[in-house]
């Protein structure tokens, strides 16, 4: 079993980490933007960052588990938007970091894509990587969330809950305490807030339990939360 004390390496695949919000400034190890244009696929480090999204998503992550550090992955621009060949090689490219869990609070509904994340997934469970990633609440398969092997999330209106149904875990959907505490407008709701704080638990998970290591969590992903309350 492969129990965690060290900090936890999150790779957060999503528009970018502000750090300089004090609480993030000495959590991000690398950053990286990964974009696409005639040329094909470019990757620039420190680049601007167009939208608070990622921001929000790992100061909820870091808010639940202090002890964590970030690769930050930058793919979405100012309108949240991406590419589904950015998708795929930011996956790769987060994987060469040799994180803890990778943080997708985002996904594409294109079936074109699947082959090459499952692939990409495999390689990730071969590695001992969690895979944590948003999908919609309406039934629409979203990729990687519905793959084998990717701890799916779905938004939940329950406060102060997370629990697992029908191979999906839910939780909740807004963070406006959290968010008040750093001064910021709960401007957000829905899957990618549930992400961060899946995230932040599991994390926590690895660093606080003696009986739990990262080749357990998919293993016993349908009792993890049965008593457990952000």
């Amino acid at each position: 079993m492969d129990i965690l004390k060290t900090p936890v390496k999150i790779a957060l695949i999503d528009s970018g980490i502000d750090i300089n919000i004090p609480k993030l400034n000495n959590s991000v190890l690398e950053s990286i933007c990964i974009n696409i244009n005639d040329d094909g696929i470019n990757i620039i480090k420190d680049a601007k960052i167009n939208h608070i999204h990622g921001t929000i998503i790992s100061l909820i992550i870091k808010h639940i588990c202090n002890n964590v550090q970030f690769i930050n992955i930058n793919i979405l621009n100012n309108n949240l938007r991406s590419d589904g060949r950015v998708l795929i090689h930011a996956l790769d490219r987060a994987i060469s970091y040799k994180p803890d869990i990778i943080n997708l609070s985002l996904g594409t509904n294109k079936y074109k894509y699947k082959y090459s994340l499952n692939k990409l997934i495999n390689i990730c469970k071969k590695n001992n990587i969690i895979v944590i990633s948003a999908t919609d609440n309406e039934g629409h398969k979203c990729y990687p969330a519905y793959l084998k092997n990717v701890i799916g999330v779905r938004a939940s209106k329950i406060p102060n809950k997370i629990y697992y149904s029908n191979r999906f875990v839910y939780a909740p959907s807004t963070a406006m305490d959290i968010l008040k505490a750093y001064g910021l407008e709960d401007h957000y709701e829905g899957t990618s807030i549930s992400t961060a704080y899946v995230t932040g638990q599991i994390a926590n998970l690895l660093q606080s339990s003696e009986n739990i290591g990262k080749d357990d969590i998919l293993r016993y992903l349908p009792y993890l939360f049965l008593s457990l309350n952000t």
